[in-house]
């Protein structure tokens, strides 16, 4: 059986964003973080156009229309949620109008031949017989049909989207991200994905688990 060995998630946002606030003492001064992870952060760079650090659960990213937290431990992305909303609550009136919510999984395959069995699975090679020598799956991207959401007055499209391709941490092992893109347009389109962050990040980490595990049954019934 295939098995989990590595993964993440990661809230993004785009937007209008002011990169320079964005340092570990602005977290510890107002209470998100603990003053000693402020103090102990790893800073890469602080600068007006892009600032990121990361301490020993998180990491943030922000440059001027994106901003990106990422945790690697599924016993933090419950927080990583909390640290995002609690960024927000502070800097209410900061826009942004697009928001993923993504979790990305590794996973071990138990046997080269299980390995490629997910590429046959996915991308049959015989259309490229006869044009290609060894055609393989590098990168294949799904997407599924948008939800349309609304909140008030402003309306938000929901879209899923699946990327499968061999993993670069593992091998041999099998990489599968699952985003889901939300668009919103409308009269707060900030409040509106910030309550969706609230309301459904949970449901989508599970989501994403369940579209992994299911791929990844059909590989194993053949």
């Amino acid at each position: 059986m295939s098995k989990c060995e590595s993964e993440g998630a990661s809230i993004v946002l785009l937007g209008s964003f002011n990169p320079g606030i964005f340092q570990p003492a602005w977290f510890g001064a107002h209470g998100l973080i603990r003053p000693e992870e402020a103090d102990t952060a790893t800073i890469n760079v602080i600068h007006p156009e892009v600032c990121a650090f990361a301490t020993s659960w998180f990491s943030i990213q922000v440059l001027r229309d994106r901003f990106v937290a990422q945790a690697s431990d599924a016993g933090h992305y419950l927080a990583l949620c909390d640290l995002v909303l609690g960024v927000f609550q502070l800097l209410e009136h900061t826009p942004f109008d697009k928001m993923g919510l993504n979790r990305f999984l590794h996973f071990r395959m138990p046997s080269e031949e299980q390995w490629h069995a997910v590429g046959d699975l996915l991308a049959p090679k015989e259309p490229w017989h006869g044009i290609l020598r060894r055609p393989g799956l590098r990168s294949l991207y799904i997407q599924d049909a948008p939800e349309e959401l609304a909140s008030g007055g402003t309306t938000v499209k929901a879209m899923p989207f699946i990327r499968v391709e061999p993993s670069l941490a593992v091998s041999p092992g099998v990489f599968i991200e699952v985003n889901k893109h939300h668009e919103a347009t409308g009269a707060n389109t900030t409040r509106a994905l910030i309550e969706i962050l609230h309301t459904t990040w949970k449901a989508s980490l599970d989501n994403a688990e369940q579209i992994a595990h299911h791929i990844l049954k059909q590989v194993a019934k053949k």
